[in-house]
C-alpha cells in the first residue's frame, strides 16, 4: 500500500475574546513518518566432523609404457585438497627427490612400501617424479585407487614410438590458409607442419587429466609443459620458479617438438604438438620466474580447435628470453588460425630479447608489462647469458591494445620497438581510457624484420587509436622515425586528454621516407587532436638533417580540436627542412580555439634562401584557423618577445604554394590588427610561429525577482571576463544599451563593463521592474570570444498582499493584519482575521454573540469606519505545475474560552457559518477548480480537535482564494460564539486561540 507522507504544515494561531485578541502566531513545520518493518529469522547449523568425507584419490592414468630409466611424472589427484597422501610404489622404481615441485617431499611410511607425501600448501592435483630401471609389470595403489605400469627396453619402446607419426607433406593435405612467410632477415623457423589439422600425435606420457577440477600447480618445465598440452586444463597455476632445461624435449615425449638444445646464444624452437587441445588458458605465475635460455615456444597448427581457439593470459610472471622470437610465438599457426587467437599479458617483467611473437595473432596488455632487450641477462638460474641477437624489437602482431588503466615499458639496444598490422588491415595500435606507453629506441640497427626497418612504432596495416587520457611516450635515440603509418587512409588520432610525446635525440638522417622522417605518414592520412589532447615533438641534436619532422606521402588532414595542442621544435640548421610536411595539394590542417599550436625552429637556420616551417605541395593547400591569438619571430629571434603579437585573429584562411602561404580571408575586432596581420604575417623564412588560446569568456547573472520591494526586483549583477562587455535582453523593461561594441564591425551597443575583478551592476530605469517568468539573458563579449548566461525572473516569496473579500482583484488593507513569515514559500497563508466579540452583556439564557465584521483602513492608516467586509482567510497557491499537489485547511481551537483567573465558559461552541468561496481569477462556470467545503452547512469546534474546513485536489485551489463567513449582508451574522447558561460567564475578558493549519502533500 501506498503512503502519503504529509508535506508541509502552516499553522495560524490567533485569539477570540470578548474585548481583546493577541496576536497572531504563524509557523511551518514538517511532518514524515516512516513504518519500519523487520523481520528475525533464527537459523542454526550443525556440522558432525566425524561424518565429513575422507578424501577421493585417483590417478590421471590407470595404464601406462615407459622405457627403462625414462623419467616420467605420476599424476594423482584428490576429489578435496589435501595436504598429505600415502603412496605404495614397488621397490623397483626410484623418486627423483631434485626433481619434485616445490612445496612437496615425501619420506618413508610405516609400510616397508609406503611413501608419505607431504604438501606445504593444500591441493587436489600433484605429482612424483619417478623412474624404472627394470622391466616388466608394476601396481601403484593409493587409497582405492590402483595404476598398472609396464616397463620395457629401450628399443622396444623407439620402435613403439616411431610409428605413431607418419609425417605426408602432399600438395593435397595442406591446411587452407598456411603463412606465406615475410621477405625478412627473420626467417621463420624450419620445422614441420602437420598434414592435417586435427591430426592425432602420442599422448603416451604425462597427460594431466583432471577429472572435476580445472586447475594445476606446476613448478617445473615438465609439469608446465604437460599442463599446457592437457585441454581439460584451463589455469595453470605457477608455484616455484624454474628454467627450461638444457635438453628441453626430455621426459616430454608425444606433447611437444623441436630443437632439443638450450645453449647460451643460441636459438632453440619448441613447439606443443598434441591435437585439439587450443582454449582459454590462464596462467598464474604468482610472481615466480621462468629462464627459457634460447628456447621459444610455439604450437603447431594441429593444436588449433576450432571450437576453442587459443586465448591465452600470462599474469604476474618474470620471464628472461634469449630467443629473438621472445619467450612464446605462435608463427607456425596459419592465418586463419591467427585471427581467431589471443594473446594476453597482465604484469609481465620478460628481460633479455624479445616479449614475445605473435605475428598475425591478436595481443593485449593490461596490469603493467616491460620488456628490456639487454645483450646478457643474468637470472637465478643462469648468470650473463647471451641473447641471440640484440637487433631484435620488443613486440610484433596484428593489433595490441594496452587495456584501460595498462602500462607498457619496452626498451631495445638496436632496434625499434613495435611492428603493428602483420597479417591484415583490420589492424591497429590502441591504447584505451589512461593506457600507457613509454618506448626507449636504442642503436643504428634496422631492427630485425624487413617489414620493420626502425621505427618506435611502426604500424603496417592500420590505425594508432588513443583513449581518453592514454599518453605515449617515446625517447628515440635513432636516425629512424618514432611513429610510422606505413597504409594510404590511416588515422593517428588522439582522443580527449590523450597526449604523445616524443624527444628525438641525434636524428641526422635526411630522407623523406617510410621510416625515416621522425613521424611519417602515407597518403590520405589523418591527425585528429582532440580537446586537451596534446602532441609534442622536440627534435634534439639534429645537426644539418634536412628531413622534414611530420612528413605526409601524399594528401592528408589535420585537425586539432578546441583546447589541443601541437608543438613542434627542431634545432636543424638545415634552410630545406619543414616541421610540417604535405606532399600532396589536397592537404587541409585546421584548428579552432586549440590551446597551443607552436612550430618553432630551435636553432640557427644555414643559407640566405627562404625556408618554410609549413609546406603543402600544389597551390591549393589550406590552413584553416579561428579564434586563436597569434606570435610571430622573425629568423634569428631567440628571445621571448615575439616580433609580432596579433589578438584576436578569427577566420583565417592560408593558401600554400609549398612553403609560401597567401591570406585568404582574415579577420578581428580591430581594424588595426587586421592590417598589421596582413602584412606581416607568414610561415615562411621565420624562426617561431605560436598560435595560442584566447581564454575562454565566462559570465554568470544573479537571480531576478518581481518583488518589487527586492533590490534585485530592478538591479541586475554577477560576474563575467575582467573588462568584458555585457549585453542584457529579454525584458521588456531593459533599455537599449549605450555602450560601444569593442568589435568595430558591430553597431549593437551593450548595458555594461566588468571591472578588473570581473564584476558587474546595472540598474533599471526609474519605476520599471522585471517581470515574473520573464527570462533575462545576460551576453558577455570580449576579444572576440563570447558567453552567455539566463535567470528566470522569479514571483516573490513575500505572501500575496490581502485581497477584498468582497472582490478578490482588489488590494485592500484590512485592520488587524498579523505578522506573518515572509518565507512561507508560494503556497501561503496570506491573511486571517481575528476574531472580536465586543463587550456584552451576561445573560442567564443561552446566548449567541457574533463577531464584529473586518474593518478596513484608510490610506492615513485610521479605521475606515463605513467599510465593513466579512472575516475571512487568505489563501494562494502559486507553486509550478510539477509541484502543486492540492492542499488542505484545518483549525483548532486550542483551549476552551476563559479569563485570566482561567474560568472557563464550559459549554461554549464557536461556530463558523454561511461559508462562501470566491477567487481573484476569473475560472468560468461551473468553477471546477474550486476547492470542496468539508462541511459545506456549517462548523461547530470542538477544542483541542483539528476541524478540517476545506480541500483542493492536484487540479484545484490554484491562484489566490477568499474564504469567506459570510456577504456583505451577513457579515456580522456569520461567526457566531454560543455560550449556554451553565458557563456561568463572569464580567471579565475571556479568550481562546486558533491554530490554521494549510497543509500540502507531495505527489505519489
Amino acid at each position: 500500500m501506498k503512503r502519503r507522507n504529509k508535506f508541509a504544515l502552516l499553522s495560524v494561531t490567533f485569539l477570540c475574546s470578548q474585548l481583546v485578541t493577541l496576536p497572531f502566531i504563524i509557523g511551518l513545520s514538517t511532518s514524515v513518518q516512516a513504518v519500519e518493518s523487520t523481520a528475525t529469522i533464527d537459523s542454526s547449523t550443525t556440522f558432525n566432523e566425524k561424518l565429513k568425507d575422507k578424501p577421493i584419490f585417483t590417478f590421471q592414468e590407470t595404464q601406462a609404457t615407459y622405457s627403462i630409466g625414462e623419467v616420467f611424472t605420476l599424476v594423482m589427484l584428490a576429489h578435496q585438497e589435501v595436504t598429505e597422501a600415502v603412496i605404495n610404489l614397488p621397490e623397483e622404481i626410484a623418486i627423483l627427490d631434485d626433481e619434485l615441485a616445490h612445496g612437496i617431499t615425501v619420506k618413508q611410511g610405516i609400510g616397508k612400501n609406503e611413501i608419505e607425501i607431504n604438501m606445504d600448501v593444500p591441493q587436489n592435483v600433484f605429482s612424483l617424479p619417478l623412474v624404472f630401471e627394470q622391466t616388466g609389470t608394476y601396481t601403484i595403489t593409493l587409497g582405492e585407487a590402483m595404476m598398472t605400469i609396464e616397463i620395457v627396453s629401450e628399443e622396444s619402446s623407439q620402435e613403439h614410438k616411431g610409428n605413431e607419426v607418419t609425417d605426408q607433406s602432399s600438395e593435397d593435405n595442406k591446411e587452407e590458409g598456411t603463412i606465406e612467410s615475410p621477405s625478412s632477415e627473420k626467417e621463420i623457423p624450419d620445422v614441420p607442419i602437420l598434414n592435417e589439422p586435427n591430426q592425432e600425435l602420442s599422448q603416451a606420457a604425462n597427460d594431466v587429466e583432471v577429472n572435476s577440477d580445472d586447475l594445476i600447480n606446476v613448478g617445473s618445465w615438465v609439469d608446465f609443459i604437460a599442463a599446457f598440452s592437457n585441454p581439460s586444463i584451463s589455469k595453470i597455476e605457477i608455484i616455484d620458479d624454474f628454467e627450461v632445461p638444457t635438453t628441453p624435449l626430455a621426459g616430454l615425449t608425444g606433447m611437444i617438438t623441436g630443437s632439443n638444445s638450450n645453449v647460451t646464444g643460441g636459438l632453440s624452437f619448441v613447439y606443443l604438438t598434441r591435437s585439439n587441445i587450443s582454449r582459454n588458458l590462464v596462467i598464474n605465475g604468482n610472481g615466480h620466474q621462468i629462464d627459457f635460455g634460447a628456447v621459444s615456444l610455439g604450437m603447431y597448427p594441429a593444436t588449433h580447435n576450432v571450437n576453442s581457439p587459443w586465448d591465452i593470459t600470462f599474469n604476474d610472471l618474470d620471464v628472461y628470453s634469449g630467443n629473438w622470437w621472445g619467450f612464446f610465438q605462435t608463427t607456425n599457426l596459419t592465418v586463419p588460425q591467427h585471427a581467431l587467437s589471443n594473446i594476453s599479458l597482465h604484469n609481465i617483467n620478460a628481460y633479455g630479447n624479445e616479449l614475445i611473437a605473435p605475428y598475425y595473432t591478436n595481443v593485449n596488455i593490461s596490469g603493467t608489462v616491460n620488456n628490456y632487450i639487454t645483450a646478457t641477462y643474468s637470472s637465478k638460474f643462469r648468470a650473463d647469458w647471451r641473447v641471440n641477437t640484440v637487433n631484435s624489437v620488443n613486440l610484433e602482431t596484428r593489433s595490441l591494445t594496452i587495456k584501460e588503466d595498462g602500462e607498457l615499458n619496452l626498451s631495445t639496444v638496436n632496434s625499434g620497438n613495435i611492428i603493428i598490422g602483420l597479417g591484415g588491415l583490420d589492424a591497429s595500435l590502441t591504447l584505451e581510457k589512461n593506457a600507457i606507453i613509454n618506448i626507449e629506441s636504442n642503436g643504428t640497427g634496422t631492427g630485425d624484420n624487413a617489414n620493420g626497418r626502425g621505427s618506435s612504432i611502426d604500424i603496417l596495416n592500420g590505425d594508432l587509436i588513443m583513449k581518453e587520457g592514454s599518453t605515449i611516450n617515446i625517447d628515440n635515440k635513432r636516425s629512424y622515425s618514432a611513429i610510422t603509418l606505413r597504409s594510404n587512409n590511416s588515422t593517428l588520432k588522439l582522443e580527449d586528454s590523450a597526449k604523445i610525446n616524443i624527444e628525438s635525440t641525434g636524428h641526422t638522417h635526411n630522407s623523406n621516407a617510410i621510416d625515416r622522417n621522425l613521424v611519417y605518414m602515407a597518403a590520405g592520412s589523418s591527425l585528429l587532436v582532440g580537446e586537451n589532447a596534446a602532441f609534442n615533438i622536440n627534435a634534439t641534436g639534429r645537426g644539418s638533417a634536412t628531413s622534414n619532422i611530420v612528413h605526409v606521402a601524399g594528401n592528408a588532414y589535420f585537425k586539432i580540436a578546441k583546447d589541443g595542442s601541437l608543438d613542434i621544435k627542431s634545432d636543424s640548421t638545415s634552410i630545406s627542412q619543414s616541421l610540417l610536411n604535405f606532399t600532396s595539394a589536397g592537404s587541409k590542417f585546421e584548428f579552432s580555439d586549440a590551446q597551443k599550436v607552436n612550430l618553432e625552429r630551435t636553432a640557427p637556420i644555414s643559407g640566405t634562401t627562404s625556408n618554410g616551417l609549413i609546406s603543402i605541395a600544389g597551390t591549393t593547400g589550406i590552413l584553416n584557423i579561428d579564434i586563436q591569438s597569434v606570435k610571430q619571430w622573425n629568423r634569428g629571434n631567440f628571445t621571448e618577445e615575439p616580433d609580432y603579437f596579433w589578438t584576436p585573429i578569427i577566420n583565417l584562411i592560408l593558401q600554400y604554394n609549398t612553403i609560401n602561404p597567401t591570406i585568404a580571408n582574415v579577420s578581428s575586432i580591430f581594424q588595426e590588427t587586421m592590417t598589421s596581420f596582413t602584412k606581416g604575417f607568414t610561415t615562411r623564412d621565420v624562426q617561431k610561429i605560436l598560435f595560442e588560446k584566447i581564454p575562454d569568456v565566462k559570465v554568470n547573472i544573479n537571480a531576478l525577482t518581481e518583488d518589487s520591494m527586492e533590490v534585485n526586483s530592478y538591479t541586475v549583477t554577477g560576474k563575467a571576463s575582467p573588462n568584458s562587455v555585457i549585453r542584457f535582453s529579454g525584458d521588456p523593461a531593459l533599455p537599449e544599451g549605450t555602450i560601444q561594441s569593442p568589435n568595430f564591425s558591430e553597431s549593437e551597443k551593450y548595458h555594461v563593463t566588468t571591472d578588473d575583478n570581473g564584476d558587474y551592476i546595472y540598474e533599471l530605469p526609474q519605476g520599471s521592474f522585471f517581470t515574473e517568468g520573464n527570462e533575462v539573458t545576460a551576453y558577455a563579449y570580449l576579444n572576440g570570444k563570447s558567453a552567455s548566461a539566463s535567470t528566470v525572473v522569479e514571483k516573490s516569496k513575500r505572501p500575496p498582499k490581502p485581497k477584498d473579500p468582497l472582490d478578490p482583484n482588489t488590494e485592500v488593507a484590512p485592520e488587524n493584519v498579523p505578522e506573518l513569515s515572509e518565507e512561507q514559500g508560494l503556497l501561503s497563508i496570506d491573511f486571517v482575521s481575528r476574531f472580536s466579540f465586543g463587550q456584552q452583556g451576561i445573560s442567564a439564557q443561552t446566548k449567541n454573540y457574533y463577531a464584529q465584521p473586518q474593518r478596513l483602513l484608510n490610506p492615513d492608516e485610521s479605521v475606515n469606519q463605513e467599510e465593513e467586509r466579512p472575516n475571512y482567510v487568505q489563501i494562494s497557491d502559486r507553486r509550478s505545475e510539477n509541484d502543486r499537489h492540492g492542499w488542505t485547511l484545518s483549525v483548532i481551537q486550542n483551549e476552551q474560552f476563559h479569563n485570566d483567573q482561567n474560568h472557563e465558559l464550559k459549554g461554549a461552541s464557536l461556530q463558523l457559518t454561511n461559508q462562501q468561496l470566491a477567487s481573484a481569477q476569473d475560472m468560468g462556470e461551473p468553477d471546477l477548480s474550486q476547492p470542496d467545503l468539508s462541511q459545506p452547512d456549517g462548523i461547530k469546534l470542538i477544542p483541542g480537535e483539528k476541524t478540517e474546513l476545506m480541500t483542493a485536489k492536484d487540479a484545484q485551489g490554484i491562484g489566490t482564494w477568499i474564504y469567506r463567513f459570510g456577504d456583505a449582508a451577513s457579515a456580522d451574522k456569520s461567526v457566531v460564539l454560543e455560550v449556554p447558561p451553565s458557563a456561568a460567564p463572569q464580567a471579565a475578558t475571556y479568550q481562546t486561540t486558533l491554530t490554521w493549519e494549510l497543509s500540502t502533500v507531495p505527489g505519489n
